[in-house]
């Protein structure tokens, strides 16, 4: 082992354990599914305005400094106090589309695969593990945008913006078809309508994509529309005036709008 190496070794054997006890004088303490986490509430108010009306205003957590978040996932909310402060360097790109294995050796410089493979060893990535990757972003988004903690939702969104321009899969599109659903981006929403227009090939396949998904009911009927458009680009017997009214009816499912059709009926 070089001297450097060792260097680092030794230094970071001397470095306490971060936020999983007192550290660097942190003075509160957040509390999620029965685990702690230790921080400062300085550099959360800097941050959040949600914190530091917390830990200022006249709330009870403002005097214990002992703050309980429920309902809130511990994993999701450690990631989000990684990502604030700045020690860990935490980016996307580590655990975005890479194998449990390799996440689990190196945390850093891993490269975004386009080829539905890892790039660290080039193992394959399953649906579930990009779908696992790909939900984890929606945790994050929510904490963030709940506790308005801008420096983290605009990693997550430019994250999300970067997969939405090399989508693997319809797998991969209907995980941040998701993704924009809950987060209520309509611009990635409207990204992955536009791919699924030339991979979303059977109804069988669409609604096994929807399988235990978060998808509107508006969304859902797009996707029919998108589905019919599909097919009817393929079908043997172009012409016909019926196959014109049919591409009508599939163009207003694609584009369809429950909110505007509502107002309308008003």
């Amino acid at each position: 082992m070089s001297e450097s190496k060792e260097n680092e070794k030794i230094e970071e054997q001397k470095e306490p354990a971060r936020f999983t006890q007192p550290w660097k004088n942190s003075d509160v303490v957040l509390v999620a599914e029965e685990k702690e986490i230790h921080v400062h509430s300085t550099t959360l108010s800097m941050v959040s305005p949600v914190f530091e009306a917390m830990f200022n205003g006249s709330f009870k957590e403002s005097k214990t400094k002992k703050v309980t978040l429920e309902g809130k996932s511990y994993d999701t909310l450690m990631y989000v106090m990684k990502m604030i402060y700045p020690f860990d360097n935490i980016k996307f790109e580590f655990d975005s589309l890479v194998c449990e294995t390799c996440e689990t050796k190196e945390s850093n410089g891993l490269i975004y695969s386009t080829k539905g493979s890892c790039r660290r060893c080039n193992a394959g990535l399953s649906n579930p593990r990009i779908q696992h990757l790909v939900r984890r972003l929606q945790g994050l988004y929510l904490l963030a945008n709940e506790y308005m903690i801008d420096v983290v939702l605009d990693q997550v969104k430019c994250e999300l913006t970067r997969q939405s321009k090399q989508i693997m899969n319809m797998y991969h599109a209907f995980d941040l078809l998701e993704t924009a659903e809950v987060t209520q981006l309509e611009e990635l929403k409207t990204t992955c309508l536009h791919f699924s227009k030339s991979y979303l090939s059977s109804y069988t396949l669409m609604n096994q994509l929807l399988t235990n998904r978060k998808i509107s009911l508006e969304t859902q009927l797009r996707l029919k529309g998108v589905l019919l458009t599909y097919i009817l680009a393929r079908t043997s017997n172009p012409g016909g005036s019926y196959l014109n009214e049919m591409k009508q009816v599939a163009d207003d499912f694609s584009t369809i709008s429950l909110e505007k059709s509502h107002k309308a009926v008003q």
